[in-house]
């Protein structure tokens, strides 16, 4: 249940600093070019050696995403993968829990 709420919680960040991209032009610049310092500035710790990327869609333009091949995942791999986080990033939160 705590995982959940922490999936939530990073989702409710994210939105937030969307919303902001839009009020803030430098804001958004900075979230295309040094988005790692941008999370950790709001508390999203990433796992070591992990790099961030963030692309921007227009009307002309979408990006999808092509995750790895998963490998053999656990049943609990899989929950978190169909939450939308990536399993690094859910361990790298739990660890600080």
């Amino acid at each position: 249940m705590a995982q959940v709420q922490e999936q939530q919680d990073r989702a409710t960040q994210w939105a937030e600093i969307v919303a902001q991209t839009w009020q803030n032009p430098p804001f958004r610049q900075r979230v295309l070019t040094d988005p790692s310092s941008v999370l950790r500035e709001r508390g999203i710790e990433l796992p070591a050696g992990v790099q961030v990327r963030v692309v921007e869609d227009t009307d002309e333009t979408i990006h999808l995403v092509l995750p790895p091949p998963p490998g053999e995942l656990s049943d609990e791999q899989l929950d978190e993968l169909a939450g939308g986080l990536h399993p690094e990033l859910v361990k790298s939160s739990n660890a600080g829990s």
